[in-house]
């Protein structure tokens, strides 16, 4: 069964009802149950920072949510490594013409290495690096990327 590689912008609109992909995000949650999920340290420390500011109850919620991440037997979470961040920043400084950031750049390291090709994300830089972003994608479709 094919990987799949989560990204941030999944995450915030899976649990933020108030992000405009919000219901894109529960759709492709439900398409993508069985697949096994990958994301990295680097995709939920910017999660944390997306909702550093946000109030209490909301950090308090992400921090529970990440544990709960964490623990899940579909979710593999990968650490950090030196070869990924060098791989990361060569790939960061091959396109200064791009608006990629250094987790998008770590993040594409990762599924490239692991011949992973479907992301849940919304960002088109993933496309511009020949991968597929699912939530650009109508969820009904499914059957056409997975």
């Amino acid at each position: 069964m094919e990987h799949v590689f989560v990204d941030t912008a999944f995450w915030i609109a899976f649990i933020y009802p108030r992000d405009n992909l919000h219901i894109v995000a529960k759709e492709w949650a439900k398409v993508c149950v069985k697949h096994p999920l990958v994301t990295t340290d680097a995709v939920l420390g910017e999660l944390e920072t997306f909702f550093a500011e946000k109030g209490p109850e909301l950090r308090t919620m992400v921090s529970g949510y990440i544990q709960e991440l964490e623990n899940n037997p579909n979710l593999t979470v990968l650490p950090g490594s030196r070869e990924v961040t060098r791989k990361a920043r060569k790939l960061y400084a091959a396109r200064p013409d791009k608006g990629y950031s250094s987790v998008d750049c770590n993040s594409m390291i990762v599924m490239k290495d692991r011949g992973i090709r479907l992301a849940l994300t919304h960002d088109e830089h993933f496309e511009q690096e020949g991968l597929v972003a699912l939530l650009r994608k109508d969820p009904k479709q499914a059957g056409s990327y997975l």
